[in-house]
């Protein structure tokens, strides 16, 4: 028993350590932490550490590339800022001369509605008129990238643990879905931005259609028990029998402002 316990304690450093030095930071902790619970000491503490440093430096990394992978560089979005003002004021004016918009005046705003839906420019109305500015990279629309891509990570770290975690399709009629389940102990040990972040991955990957993530326990290599749903999107939430849903999507991701 001792040599089996010390062959999984060493193993775990291992690919910790290979996690690490791939830059897989999520990973590299969550290897780090289960030998941590095999055998404690000080270096796997301090190991854990710098693995949550580079993990923290590599998010604020991502979310400036996330901001101008969305929107372009900084000048661009101010850019977009200018002419979006510029045509929202020309609008305004017609509209007082009871002048109706061309069509590519119509085209203009829907793309600068698109601008608007990924977070790189904010618009509001003021003395009749509308002014638009460029956000900020750190704002919570553009962290919602940062959080799906670390969603991302964190699935593929427990697909590695355990390769019965899997996205299938899940129910039949209406309340049919994609499912992500996965072991119960997995879910357990993330916190509450790390399961918003695996939920918003979810979201992602289905495209704004039914989803819900489920937990269970190994049966064997291949199989999970069906347990427990955790959380669902808002219409399977709302169809669902009280009894057997889990958190409602919306709630769940606004628990964590800057993630959800």
């Amino acid at each position: 028993q001792e040599l089996l316990t010390e062959a999984l304690h060493k193993n775990a450093l291992k690919e910790g350590d290979e996690a690490f030095a791939r830059g897989n930071y999520s990973v590299a902790i969550a290897q780090y932490e289960e030998a941590q619970e095999i055998r404690s000491s000080p270096a796997i503490t301090e190991r854990i550490s710098e693995a949550r440093r580079a993990e923290a430096e590599q998010r604020k990394q991502a979310e400036v590339s996330n901001f101008r992978y969305a929107c372009g560089s900084v000048g661009k979005v101010e850019s977009w800022a200018r002419s979006c003002t510029a045509l929202y004021n020309e609008l305004a004016r017609k509209g007082e001369r009871g002048q109706a918009a061309t069509w590519d005046e119509v085209e203009a705003v829907a793309q600068c509605e698109e601008q608007k839906k990924k977070g790189c420019i904010e618009c509001s109305i003021a003395g009749g008129f509308f002014a638009c500015k460029s956000l900020a990279p750190l704002e919570p629309a553009t962290r919602n990238l940062a959080c799906i891509r670390r969603g991302e990570q964190l699935f593929e770290a427990i697909v590695r643990r355990y390769p019965q975690t899997q996205m299938t399709w899940w129910g039949w009629g209406s309340s049919a879905s994609t499912a992500l389940i996965l072991p119960r102990r997995e879910w357990n040990r993330l916190s509450k931005k790390d399961k918003v972040s695996l939920a918003g991955y979810v979201e992602y990957k289905v495209g704004g259609s039914s989803w819900t993530i489920i937990v269970g326990d190994p049966v064997d290599s291949h199989d999970l028990t069906i347990d427990k749903t955790v959380v669902q999107s808002d219409d399977l939430w709302e169809s669902g029998d009280p009894c057997c849903r889990g958190e409602k999507g919306s709630v769940f991701f606004g628990s964590v402002p800057n993630c959800g």
